[in-house]
C-alpha cells in the first residue's frame, strides 16, 4: 500500500483561490498569487510526479480547518472553508490522475470545542482520500446514532442527507455508514488525552488491499498540538487498538502525521517515541538520511543546498508495525520526503522555474529564488514537506 501524508498549513478552500496582494518587495504592484505554480506543484505531489507505481493509495492531508464550535467527533461542517477545501482537493486528485474512483473518508472533528477567547489548540480535522479501486474502507468504527461509535452498538446509518449532504454523496464519500475514530480508552475506562483534553486526537482508519494478499492496514494520523508534542505522542503508544492481541488483523498498523517532534533533538525524541517503539513500531524516516520536513520561511529561504531552505527540523515521520516479529522479512518499505526545490528522491524532480544550480550566475540569487515563481508556490502550499510510504 502506498500512503503520503502532508502538513497542507491551515488548509482550507483558500489554497486554492487566487488572491490579489500589494507587495513592496520588488515594483509595489498588484501582483496574483501563483494558483497555477502551486496546484502543478501539488499535481506532482499527488501523482508521484505522473509515475504510477509512486501514486498514493491513500493520501492523508493535516491541518484542514474545522470550526471552533464543534466538538469532538461531530461531523465536519459542511459549509466550512475546510469541508469546502477538502471536497475541492478530491475534485483535484480525480482529475489529476483521471480516476474518478477517489473518494473521502467522512472527516469528523479531532478535538473538543474551543472555549471563547481562550488559547486551546487550533481546531482541525484529517482528510483521508483513498483509491477505491486498490483499496477498501473498513472503519473501524460504524456511524450510530450521528456518532462514530464500535460496530454493534447500534444500528448503523448513512451520514444524515438532511444536515451534511455531501458526506452521504456516492461521489464524496461512497454514502458509507462506516467511520473513523476519534475517541481512546485504556482498558481502565479512562479515555486516553493527548496529552490533554484540549489538544487534538489520532483519526484511525482502516484500509484492506484488494490486490496481493489483501492485506488489512490500520493508519493513525495524527498532528500533535505544538507546546504537548512530547506528550501527545506519547499518548499515541497507549491505543490498544494499534497493536491488537488476538486474530490476524490488521496485518499492518502505521502511526503517521506530524508530531512535532523533532528528529534532531535526540534526547527529547527517544523520549517522545518510545512508547511506540516499545510496541515494535520501526521509525521510518530518519535525520540526516531524510534530512527534515519543515520549509524556512520565504523571507529566510536561500538557494543552494538543501539546509539553506529546509530547516534541521524531521518533525513528520511514519512508525510501522507488523504483526509477526520478523518485520523486515515480511514487507519492504519505500520512503521519502519530498522536496520539490531540489527534486529529490526520486521520482519526484524540482518544480522550481529556475534551477538551483542556475542561482550563482544571477544578479541576486536569493531574491530570484524566493520570487513567486521558484520557492515561492512551494512555501505557499506548506511549510512541510509531504512525506510517502511504500509498503511492499
Amino acid at each position: 500500500m502506498k500512503v503520503l501524508v502532508w502538513n497542507v498549513e491551515k488548509f482550507t478552500e483558500a489554497k486554492f483561490q487566487a488572491k490579489v496582494i500589494i507587495t513592496g518587495n520588488w515594483s509595489k504592484k498588484r501582483l496574483r498569487l501563483p494558483i497555477d505554480e502551486l496546484l502543478a506543484y501539488m499535481e506532482m505531489v499527488f501523482t508521484g510526479n505522473g509515475n504510477a507505481s509512486h501514486t498514493p493509495e491513500v493520501i492523508a492531508i493535516l491541518e484542514a480547518l474545522a470550526p471552533d464550535n464543534q466538538d469532538l467527533g461531530e461531523l465536519l461542517d459542511r459549509n466550512s472553508g475546510g469541508a469546502r477545501g477538502l471536497v475541492a482537493m478530491l475534485n483535484y486528485i480525480k482529475q489529476w490522475t483521471n480516476n474518478n474512483n477517489w473518494r473521502l473518508v467522512p472527516p469528523l472533528k479531532c478535538n473538543t470545542q474551543k472555549p471563547a477567547n481562550t488559547p486551546w489548540a487550533q481546531s482541525e480535522v484529517v482528510g483521508v482520500f483513498y483509491d477505491t479501486s486498490r483499496v477498501t474502507f473498513n472503519g473501524p468504527n460504524a456511524w450510530i446514532n450521528n456518532q462514530s461509535q464500535q460496530p454493534g452498538a447500534g444500528a448503523a446509518a448513512q451520514y444524515d442527507a438532511g444536515v451534511n449532504s455531501i458526506w452521504n454523496d456516492a461521489a464524496i464519500t461512497n454514502s458509507t455508514t462506516l467511520a473513523g475514530q476519534v475517541r481512546f480508552y485504556e482498558t481502565n475506562g479512562n479515555e486516553i488525552l493527548f496529552p490533554n483534553d484540549q489538544n487534538r486526537r489520532p483519526f484511525l482508519v482502516d484500509f484492506t488491499e484488494q490486490y496481493g494478499n489483501n492485506r488489512k492496514i490500520r493508519m493513525a494520523f495524527m498532528h500533535t498540538s505544538p507546546g504537548f508534542h512530547l506528550g501527545g505522542t506519547r499518548s499515541m503508544g497507549k491505543i490498544a487498538e494499534l497493536t491488537p492481541t488476538g486474530g490476524t488483523d490488521p496485518t499492518i498498523s502505521i502511526a503517521a502525521g506530524d508530531f512535532n517532534v523533532n528528529d534532531y533533538h535526540t534526547n527529547s525524541a527517544n523520549k517522545a517515541y518510545r512508547p511506540l517503539s516499545n510496541r515494535r513500531f520501526r521509525k521510518m524516516l530518519k535525520k540526516n538520511e531524510d534530512y527534515s520536513t519543515h520549509y524556512y520561511r520565504k523571507r529566510d529561504a536561500k538557494p543552494d543546498t538543501w539546509d539553506t531552505y529546509q530547516q534541521h527540523m524531521l518533525i513528520d515521520n511514519f512508525l510501522v508495525w507488523h504483526r509477526t516479529k520478523t518485520a523486515a522479512n515480511q514487507a519492504t518499505y519505500e520512503k521519502a520526503s519530498v522536496d520539490a526545490a531540489l527534486g529529490f528522491p526520486n521520482p519526484y524532480v524540482s518544480t522550481m522555474n529556475i534551477p538551483i544550480a542556475n542561482y550563482p550566475n544571477y544578479t541576486n540569487p536569493v531574491e530570484a529564488f524566493r520570487w513567486w515563481e521558484n520557492f515561492w508556490h512551494i512555501r505557499k502550499a506548506s511549510d512541510h514537506t509531504p512525506i510517502f510510504l511504500d509498503i511492499q
